[in-house]
């Protein structure tokens, strides 16, 4: 049976109405539902050379974080570098990733990391909450950028180090900010 004929052995006229606003909204309903406006959460840029690394945080837990360089990197001049953390329950390649690959398009140095406990992070049980460890996470992320030396020396810019965060890391990254004169055994160097 087609579709005019489903409508047309309808009982009543209300429900052929109702029958033919269902028909013509379910188009634009399933069209609508996209609403990310281009977005892309595992979005690869060409301009960005992007290597996974792993460092220890001072309880020697391996934290795991990917390394994004901007490909036309003035190795000569120094650079500012950010460190990039996930939302709560998510992982770098859900959402942190993607921020740092445009901030390196615009010419950071980023660095991506899983917390502990999440991801590809050490840690057990997995996926608890414990933000100490986690402003950790991010105090050895700024250890990490200030002791990496690329290909031409420590391409950094003075002795502030730089977070984000999305959900609860954006707390935690501002602990680990806090933190880092007391626990970083490598600040950021030019």
């Amino acid at each position: 049976m087609g579709t005019m004929a489903a409508i047309q052995s309808l009982e009543s006229p209300m429900k052929k109405i109702q029958a033919l606003v269902a028909l013509l909204i379910t188009p634009f309903v399933a069209a609508g539902t996209d609403m990310s406006h281009g977005a892309d959460n595992f979005y690869t840029s060409d301009q960005v050379t992007v290597q996974r690394v792993t460092f220890k945080n001072q309880y020697q837990m391996v934290v795991a974080g990917n390394l994004f360089v901007p490909k036309n990197l003035d190795r000569s001049a120094q650079h500012a570098g950010i460190v990039v953390g996930h939302p709560m329950g998510a992982v770098k390649e859900q959402s942190a990733n993607l921020y740092a690959t445009k901030m390196a398009e615009q010419g950071f140095i980023t660095l991506s990391i899983d917390l502990s406990f999440w991801g590809e992070s050490e840690g057990q049980p997995r996926n608890v909450v414990v933000p100490d460890i986690y402003a950790e996470a991010f105090s050895a992320a700024v250890d990490y950028l200030g002791a990496y030396s690329g290909e031409a020396g420590p391409p950094f810019r003075g002795n502030r180090g730089h977070h984000s965060g999305a959900s609860r890391a954006g707390g935690e990254a501002v602990g680990g900010l806090s933190s880092l004169s007391m626990f970083s055994s490598t600040p950021l160097r030019a």
